[in-house]
């Protein structure tokens, strides 16, 4: 059998910092009435005081990347993690500062601007797990995903229930898929819309396909219930792994020369939204 990857352990976070998130986000949406946090004064000064000092703190990231002499710092791993960490809780700070309500122009550009830079973090995390194993820095490649799909050919081979009809049509979705790293706007449509639809009907129809063959088998060799079942359940989840791994190369491509574009707009947006806090403050303590 096929060895099944142990999951990233930053995997499990993903959902439990999501979660909070979402919890903080709702009580003080719902509380943004009843609470008497103060922009200019008392505890929602101090939160907006905090809050910024975590949206500046997102600078050391990208200075750990670049500056051998922050490495004292700690890695570069872990500031990235902090990062994001950074990215979803100094908002959200700020946002309780502001009593989850607009202000005044200058308030609300710098609040606009922070939405911004938040979505199109977001955005960044999405497509750069698209290209990197989990949230290290290493970056996928082609040859990478060709020798899991060889490592997968070898166990299809092994297969008593594997027929023509099956490997015609895995050769056709993977032949699709490789077909998608040659981009234009069309090829990027099908790998970001149709690919993974045609994965999961390839790979619901394979298992279906294939379980016939597969109880065939079983009433023929006498297998016992229990072998029989775990015989099923490895070979949904292996098919299910496979076309995925199909997917991903597939989309390889699109989301790389997504990153790429990514890249050359969240600076800007961060950019601008210090310089719309800097203009903020200086704004509040003037008038």
């Amino acid at each position: 059998m096929a060895t099944v990857k142990r999951k990233h352990k930053f995997q499990y976070g993903t959902p439990l910092v999501t979660t909070v998130c979402f919890i903080l986000l709702g009580y003080g949406w719902w509380m943004r009435r009843a609470t008497y946090l103060k922009p200019d004064e008392g505890l929602g000064y101090i939160l907006g005081i905090v809050g910024g000092s975590l949206m500046l703190l997102l600078l050391v990231y990208p200075l750990r990347k670049h500056m051998r002499s922050l490495r004292p710092l700690g890695s570069i791993r872990f500031w990235f993690v902090f990062h994001m960490l950074l990215g979803l809780f100094g908002p959200i700070l700020i946002l309780y500062h502001a009593n989850f309500s607009l202000g005044s122009t200058n308030s609300n550009v710098a609040l606009f601007s922070m939405l911004l830079m938040v979505t199109s973090g977001i955005i960044g995390r999405y497509v750069y797990v698209k290209i990197h194993r989990g949230l290290s820095h290493h970056r996928c490649s082609v040859d990478e995903f060709e020798q899991r799909l060889e490592r997968f050919h070898e166990e299809i081979k092994k297969w008593d229930s594997i027929d023509e009809q099956t490997l015609s049509r895995l050769a056709g979705l993977l032949s699709s898929a490789r077909a998608n790293q040659r981009l234009n706007l069309f090829k990027a449509l099908d790998a970001l819309f149709f690919l993974p639809w045609r994965a999961r009907w390839a790979a619901f129809w394979m298992s279906r396909h294939l379980l016939r063959q597969l109880n065939k088998a079983a009433v023929k060799q006498q297998w016992r219930p229990k072998k029989r079942r775990k015989a099923k359940q490895y070979m949904k989840k292996f098919l299910r792994r496979y076309t995925h791994t199909i997917v991903v190369e597939g989309q390889l491509a699109l989301f790389e020369r997504l990153f790429s574009l990514w890249h050359l707009i969240h600076m800007p947006i961060f950019i601008m939204l210090v310089l719309a806090g800097i203009f903020h403050v200086i704004a509040v303590h003037t008038y």
